[in-house]
């Protein structure tokens, strides 16, 4: 009886191993710089340590990948033009605003060279690596310190001793337990990460990098388009929530419910308002609940009448009354509390006032606003015509835009290392999407 043939499965294509361990080594090295970058935030040799080992990184990476350097050169075209222009407006109104032009030059290079060198190497290692791997790394390294927060916040002593070890290396005090930050000054868990909220800023981009990777390019009914299961976005919520309680940090959890909230409304509208309405009921007791909450716990999460909370606002007022005054901007040095005393007599009567010549704005918006001024407005609404288009990748960064509105950090501003590992690779993942959109299409078009 003859044998019904078979065919035979399709060779897979051999794996040139030097390639991968090429990839490998780099993901491993890339890998180095995000990790010095949390535990040595601090950690400097005349310049900081994290900066060299990127820029060395950087350059072997431009000599030995010279194709895929260019490459990420050309997706980033646009960001390197706008780094150029806020790093010449920022240095040029320094100048203007009476700032010594060693001063201006340094700031202007820890805002704008920062970026450049940390966005590019992101993107060549994307290019070479795969925008995915490239993320996963991010995210991995990133939960590492989470995790020794969330030990940390149960009381394991062995989580301190090690973060109490990188302090001494790095020459710091240990930012947390009992801070006279704006903050607080309880006892709040930091991971292996140099501060609190720096803490926050790195799950919340940890978060947008998870999501990222979540984002899949698929065919609903008779559309293509790109979406995620509302089940990896839970657990994804679930663990920044988690984290940012161990860290006693509120604007993680604001920011995880913008994400929630603009994501069924993109996507899935019909279950929004189908859970605002299951909701509701809920949303009229809520300050109800969070007051017996917070009476039962004591817990900063459930503050929002602290002093945190009020300053925050005597803060934003200050701001304001600073960019009136000079809606050009102060430049790359701007320090608010230098000017605090000429405006002390305005907050005459209220009980924060000393927060102005205490504490930085504390509000992203406000901050920039005052550096940049009136002359940054292109880059607005450049930044404004890129959502438009990618709104469903920026929704991602909803709880880290919402995280940086309450602290002084954010792109082109102070304190900003990690925002850039992660934008960094979104060019890469959106030629991702484009070529897996059109192998759908093929697919689809086909005949049966």
């Amino acid at each position: 009886m003859p044998q019904a043939s078979r065919t035979a499965p399709p060779r897979r294509p051999k794996v040139d191993r030097w390639e991968q361990f090429f990839r490998l080594s780099m993901l491993a090295a890339y890998g180095l710089v995000i990790f010095i970058s949390i535990i040595a935030t601090n950690w400097r040799l005349g310049l900081p340590v994290r900066s060299l080992v990127a820029m060395g990184l950087l350059g072997a990476l431009i000599l030995l990948r010279p194709s895929d350097a260019i490459m990420a050169m050309k997706r980033l075209s646009g960001f390197c033009l706008i780094a150029l222009y806020l790093s010449v407006l920022g240095f040029v109104l320094s100048l203007f605003s009476g700032g010594d032009i060693g001063a201006a030059l340094l700031a202007t290079v820890q805002i704008s060279g920062q970026a450049v060198v940390q966005t590019l190497l992101a993107a060549i290692v994307a290019e070479c690596c795969g925008a995915r791997p490239t993320l996963k790394i991010f995210v991995i390294l990133i939960g590492v310190t989470s995790l020794v927060a969330v030990l940390q916040f149960i009381g394991v002593g062995v989580a301190w001793n090690v973060r109490d070890a990188l302090s001494g290396v790095q020459g710091d005090v240990v930012e947390g337990r009992f801070s006279e930050a704006l903050d607080g000054g309880e006892v709040r868990s930091i991971g292996l990460s140099y501060s609190k909220t720096i803490l926050a800023g790195q799950i919340c981009l940890a978060f947008a990098a998870y999501l990222l990777m979540r984002l899949q390019v698929v065919k609903r009914l008779r559309s293509i388009r790109i979406d995620m299961s509302l089940t990896h976005l839970g657990y994804g919520l679930l663990v920044l929530a988690f984290v940012a309680i161990a860290g006693g940090n509120r604007s993680p959890l604001l920011g995880g419910a913008v994400v929630l909230v603009l994501f069924l409304l993109r996507t899935r509208p019909r279950l929004f308002v189908l859970a605002m309405v299951l909701c509701f009921p809920v949303i009229l007791v809520a300050n109800s609940i969070l007051a017996e909450l917070q009476s039962a716990t004591d817990s900063r999460i459930l503050q929002t009448g602290d002093n945190s909370s009020l300053g925050r606002l005597t803060l934003i007022k200050y701001g304001v009354m600073l960019f009136v005054d000079n809606p050009f901007g102060y430049g790359a040095t701007f320090e608010p509390r230098d000017y605090a005393l000429q405006y002390l007599g305005y907050f005459w009567g209220d009980p924060t006032k000393s927060y102005i010549y205490r504490y930085p704005l504390h509000n992203y918006v406000m901050s920039v606003a005052n550096i940049y001024g009136v002359l940054a407005l292109p880059v607005l609404f450049k930044v404004i015509g890129i959502f438009r288009k990618n709104v469903l990748i920026y929704i991602t960064f909803a709880a880290y835009i919402t995280h940086i509105l309450f602290h002084n950090s954010g792109p082109f501003y102070q304190n900003e290392i990690f925002f850039w590992f992660v934008v960094g690779v979104v060019p890469k993942l959106k030629s991702e999407w484009r070529s897996a959109f059109g192998a759908l299409q093929v697919k689809a078009a086909a005949p049966a």
